[in-house]
């Protein structure tokens, strides 16, 4: 009996043996091919079967493989999938490579995580730095200019400084505007300034923040928005993710650039140099009192007004200022080239644990108005990303930027000035004291005014502190959990200072009663002080909960499934103080403790508060198909007291007909390569 069971248990040793020998572990890392980073959460999967695994924080993996033969799936959003034949290989260490084409598709707005764009179910433009324009003025806003698909993004004139208007889904409410909101790496910004005419800017960030320290830029232009971002994204949202640093040798990176730029002229627009008022056998224009109209050089004035020849429409206007009139180019004038001086130098690199960027610019432009000042923008950004633990990293993003705008009048109000006045003013004449006039009489134009007088008697000081302080803490619990924490803080502080000249000694204006002023009832001139500061706050707290059929479940199913779970607080708080002086001494230069008379015009103060909660369920079944549910719930200061939440549900899916194998490698696929149906909620 007992040779009984030592023969059944050395056979069924043996059959144990050849059992065991059938399957054999394989380890490696995998890292990035460019800078040999490790890449976390990469996807092993044996080919053919449904066993998988993923790399961990260190992207270190292990799968278990046949004893002979057998070949490796390793797949990552953005990087080429690989295919390795195992062999009698036991490690397998494997570097990814970028796929330029796939990483365009990668989005992070409007999603919550990294998804690949061909999965979506919502619109979600993407443009990479590279893509955007090297712009003079160096600011996002203009280099976005014809780069969104669908947006209206348009320079409102050409103004240093001056903000672009985007429209990314149209009207929404009838006070609040169509700004889109702005983040900076997932934080939401928000500091809104003002022009020395009162003007707001909610889209100020976008003009401030440095291109060059941006790795690309994603907007969401549908409702979807409102989702994840709650009713403040419902004009649209625009993301900048800044640029982090890499592994390995140190990168320097200098640039300096001159650029002139003039405005466009093509065909010669110019104003009329042809008129039909009345005149007499010398060509001379004649005025009301049937005399040549004279202008006075010691008040800058016509001494009358002229007379058209006849108010019948068909009158020619055929004849030239050939007499006592003369022909000026107000455009040739005024318009100059205006040059703009970028220089930017930026240092990165890093090691296996720590990475960082820091790069420091300067932009100076001048107006393309003569004598109507300057702008000069100066940016440091840095970027640091550490592992504190095994799974547990940090990264802090800081954006300090300080502005200094001299410059006196926007470009559409000098084209405004100079569409109404007549073409035989002399805006470069100058009385015996050598200061110009401001009106030279109803013969220009009702509605005219000299831009030289303006530029003459205006002082304008805005400057401008920006700090955007951003900080991300993310723990990778598991395969299945990741931790996600985001607080960020920007502090916008703005100080404008306006001055008009005492004017009262100009022969011109006590001529004509016509006056520079904002406050002031008469020409002795005055100084107004515009002192306002934002701070604003974001928290989101997130976990992500991953799960994938295949690797995690042994279920044979292209499943995969994500689960966001988060909380969004923001809290802003926008002061504003405003102080005027009267009555200025007559000569320069003066301070505010000069006036006659202070005031204070305004003293506000706006508070406020809103957070929420919000849930998302994504389902993917391969690269096919995929469907998207979720709502969030928000408190808002806005409300009012005692107020009920306000609540928004959103769904979405999406078909791709281009991943099946038949439309692969149909006659469609080559000038169609993409074939996408998508609705949403």
């Amino acid at each position: 009996m007992r040779r009984f069971l030592s023969v059944s248990l050395l056979l069924l040793c043996s059959l144990w043996v050849p059992a065991w020998a059938q399957e054999r572990q394989v380890t490696g890392k995998v890292t990035s091919a460019e800078d040999g980073i490790v890449i976390p959460g990469v996807s092993v999967v044996l080919k053919g079967s449904s066993r998988g695994a993923s790399t961990d924080a260190n992207g270190n993996y292990s799968i278990n493989v046949p004893a002979t033969g057998g070949t490796l799936v390793v797949s990552f959003v953005g990087t080429t999938t690989q295919e390795i034949a195992v062999g009698n290989r036991s490690v397998i260490d494997v570097k990814l490579v970028t796929d330029s084409r796939q990483l365009t598709e990668v989005v992070v707005t409007g999603v919550g995580v990294a998804t690949d764009k061909r999965k979506l179910g919502i619109s979600v433009e993407s443009v990479l730095a590279k893509n955007l324009p090297q712009t003079p003025t160096a600011s996002i806003d203009q280099a976005l200019v014809g780069k969104i698909a669908g947006a209206q993004i348009t320079s409102t004139n050409g103004t240093p400084g001056a903000p672009v208007n985007i429209v990314l889904r149209g009207i929404n409410t009838i006070n609040r505007g169509t700004a889109p909101i702005i983040l900076i790496d997932g934080v939401q910004v928000d500091a809104t300034t003002y022009d020395p005419n009162g003007n707001t800017n909610p889209l100020a960030i976008l003009n401030s923040i440095d291109l060059n320290t941006i790795e690309r830029v994603e907007v969401v232009q549908g409702a979807a928005a409102a989702t994840l971002y709650g009713a403040q994204g419902a004009n649209g949202v625009i993301q900048l993710f800044s640029k982090k640093g890499q592994a390995g040798k140190l990168n320097i990176n200098f640039s300096s650039g001159i650029t002139q730029s003039t405005f466009l002229n093509n065909g010669g627009v110019h104003k009329a140099d042809l008129h039909g008022f009345n005149t007499d056998g010398s060509n001379n224009v004649i005025g009301s009192n049937g005399k040549p109209i004279v202008f006075d050089p010691e008040t800058s004035t016509y001494d009358q007004n002229l007379l058209w020849l006849s108010t019948d429409p068909a009158t020619q206007t055929n004849k030239p200022y050939n007499a006592n009139l003369k022909y000026y180019d107000h455009y040739a004038y005024f318009f100059k080239p205006a040059m703009t001086y970028n220089n930017s130098l930026s240092l990165s690199g890093g090691r296996d644990k720590f990475d960082f960027s820091i790069t420091a610019s300067n932009n100076q432009q001048t107006s393309n108005i003569i004598n109507n000042g300057g702008y000069n923008r100066s940016n440091l950004s840095l970027n640091l990303g550490v592992e504190l633990a095994r799974g547990l990293t940090l990264r802090s993003s800081t954006q300090l930027v300080y502005t200094n705008n001299t410059i006196k009048s926007g470009d559409r109000n000098i084209i405004y000035r100079l569409n109404n006045a007549r073409p035989f003013a002399d805006f470069s004449a100058t009385q015996p004291d050598g200061t110009p006039g401001i009106y030279y009489g109803d013969a220009i134009g009702v509605n005219h005014l000299n831009p030289s007088f303006y530029q003459y008697y205006t002082n304008v000081k805005d400057n401008k502190v920006d700090v955007i302080q951003n900080f991300n803490l993310n723990y990778k619990v598991n395969r299945f959990l990741d931790l996600d924490a985001k607080y960020g803080v920007n502090f916008a502080r703005q100080e404008i200072i306006t001055a008009y000249g005492n004017q009262s000694a100009n022969r011109n204006v006590q001529e004509t009663e016509t006056f520079l002023s904002n406050y002031a009832t008469d020409d002795k001139g005055e100084i107004a002080n515009v002192s306002q500061n934002t701070t604003y706050q974001n928290l989101i707290a997130s976990a992500f909960i991953n799960t994938d059929f295949q690797n995690d479940f042994k279920i044979n199913l292209p499943i995969k499934t994500s689960t966001q779970i988060s909380f969004d607080y923001r809290n802003r708080l926008f002061r504003r103080y405003t102080t005027y002086g009267l009555g200025l001494p007559d000569y320069t230069p003066y301070t505010a403790a000069q006036t006659g008379t202070q005031r204070i015009n305004e003293d506000y103060s706006e508070p406020f508060i809103t957070y929420g909660y919000l849930v998302n369920q994504r389902i993917d079944f391969g690269d096919v198909a995929g469907v998207s549910g979720g709502f969030r719930t928000d408190y808002s200061s806005a409300f009012g007291q005692a107020s009920k939440p306000f609540t928004f549900p959103r769904g979405d899916g999406y078909f791709r007909l281009s991943a099946l194998k038949f439309y692969e490698s149909s006659a469609l696929a080559t000038f169609l390569p993409e074939l996408k149906f998508r609705a949403a909620y």
